[in-house]
């Protein structure tokens, strides 16, 4: 049974995908790979709604495999990719307040998120508009609060057994 993270930047999706299993798909990894080049500089070339086209691409041609799949911040952003979400019955919602996920971006180092450096408003802005899109293709919502990625992933395993239990009992 697959399992799709979403959540706003910060919010460990990669991280959650890792304490999971150890064969997850990370789609930015992924897009990295495909163009050979970061995020950070494919955005700069080609722009943000290019990257998002080739989100979509590999978000379409794995949503329905059997893998745990940590997508980019803004997989919501698309409508089609909603849609495609909501036929998945196993997409996690790691949610947090804003100000924790920036403060788990600033601390760190080895993801550049080439959206996190336009300035807290604009943050804001996009964390305001994403949430109600998490929420509405997420099946499972958890908060990060300060729970270990360890704690998440077990929360996101029992949730998966209780489900499993529900589908053997009808």
């Amino acid at each position: 049974m697959s399992i799709i993270l979403v959540g706003f930047m910060g919010s460990g999706k990669t991280t959650v995908a890792k304490a999971l299993t150890a064969d997850y798909i990370d789609l930015d990894c992924l897009i990295e790979q495909e163009m050979k080049m970061s995020i950070s500089d494919y955005f700069t070339q080609n722009g943000e709604a290019r990257f998002r086209e080739l989100e979509s691409k590999l978000l379409m041609q794995y949503v329905f495999d059997d893998v745990v799949i940590a997508t980019g911040g803004g997989i919501v952003e698309s409508k089609q990719n909603r849609r495609q979400l909501q036929e998945v019955q196993n997409v996690v919602y790691l949610s947090g307040d804003l100000m924790t996920l920036v403060e788990r971006m600033k601390e760190d180092k080895n993801n550049v998120r080439p959206l996190a450096n336009q300035g807290f408003d604009v943050l804001k802005a996009r964390y305001e508009k994403r949430k109600p899109w998490y929420e509405e293709v997420a099946n499972f919502t958890l908060n990060v609060g300060d729970k270990s990625p360890e704690q998440l992933a077990e929360e996101i395993l029992n949730w998966q057994a209780l489900k499993k239990r529900k589908i053997n009992n009808l």
